[in-house]
Parts: structure tokens; sequence; C-alpha cells
């Protein structure tokens, strides 16, 4: 046993063997730093979309029915179209823009989740381009059916519940 204590720290072997060891870790690095980056990349790119979603639920969950009136301080009266319309102003899909297509290529299924939820979301934040007619309905359908894929996206575990 000595004689492997001593053969082992002789300098060349033991130089030896270091080499190879930080060359079996190198590699191991080059192996598994991709796939450990790109599993955190997704997981904060979910948080960022779940903020999103949040963000555009609390807008939209103040839509009101097209019957609905308001009074602003001054006493004048607001019609629901135009609340609703100013709500859907404040719709963002900055980050859905911006990383849906790294999702759907890298998590298709996780992909068609988001993109469920999400179709409610840019259909609303399009209202502005609908003809005033068609705007009160619509709004009020399309946010109802958001509110329902929030809900299954809460049970889904898709987002978390603040």
């Amino acid at each position: 046993m000595d004689t492997f204590i001593e053969k082992t720290l002789e300098p060349a072997v033991f130089w030896s063997a270091l080499g190879a060891i930080g060359t079996l870790l190198a590699v191991c690095v080059a192996l598994f730093f991709p796939l450990i980056s790109k599993h955190f990349k997704l997981k904060k790119i979910r948080t960022l979309l779940a903020l999103e979603i949040k963000d555009n639920h609390e807008q939209i969950s103040k839509m009101k029915p097209a019957d609905f009136t308001s009074k602003l301080p001054n006493g004048q009266e607001v019609p629901a179209s135009a609340l609703n319309c100013a709500y859907a102003e404040n719709v963002k899909l900055r980050i859905w823009d911006e990383y849906r297509y790294k999702i759907a290529s890298e998590k298709p299924l996780l992909f068609k989740q988001y993109r469920e939820i999400y179709s409610h979301i840019e259909t609303i934040a399009n209202f502005k381009d609908m003809p005033e007619q068609l705007r009160g309905v619509a709004i009020i359908e399309c946010s109802e059916e958001f509110k329902k894929q929030y809900n299954i996206a809460l049970q889904n575990k898709l987002i978390k519940h603040a």
C-alpha cells in the first residue's frame, strides 16, 4: 500500500492523474452545461410569462358588461365600451412576443398551453382595431373566455396564484 501512495505522489504520475481528472471535469461541463442553462432560462421565461398573464388578468377582470355605465368625478357618464377599450389598451404582450418562438421550438406542449391563454389576450389587445359596434360584445365574450383559461392555467399550475 505504501508503494502505491509513493508512486502516486511522484510528480510525473501525480500531474498525469490530475490532468486526466481535469479533462474529465471539462468534458462533463461541456456535456451538461447547455442542458442545465437551458432549463434555468426556460424557468425564468415561464416566470416572466406568468407575471405578464397575471398583470393582464388584473386589467381584463376590470372589464364591465356592455350595459354598464360609470360616472366620472365631474358627473360625466362613461359607457362600458370606452372603459373596456381603456383597459384593453393596458393589456401587454411584450414578454409573449419576445419568447413565444423560443418556447415553441424547445417545449411545444408548453407552448400550446400558453397559446391557449394568450390567444384571448391577443384578441383583447387588438380590439382597438375593431369597429365600435363589435367592441362591446366581443370584449366581454373574450374576457370571459380569458378568465376561464386563466382558472384552468391556475389549476394546471401553468401560473401560480399570487
